[in-house]
């Protein structure tokens, strides 16, 4: 996927994604800007997610931001 953002929501909405907000596709750039802006490190885990403990890191609340 570019980084066309009317293509990434059409192709969002189209698969059922979000909740009806705009979506912006989480470019490597993106991310890393993102990464930058919070000052820690990407693999620093911020919580374990149930039911798994799944760890939720820096970068991926970056990515889904």
């Amino acid at each position: 996927m570019d980084d066309d953002p009317v293509a990434f929501q059409k192709l969002a909405t189209d698969a059922g994604w979000g909740d009806g907000l705009p979506l912006v596709p989480p470019t490597e750039e993106r991310v890393r800007e993102y990464l930058v802006a919070s000052g820690r490190f990407p693999d620093e885990c911020v919580a374990e997610l149930p039911p798994r403990n799944g760890r939720c890191t820096v970068e991926k609340v970056a990515v889904n931001a």
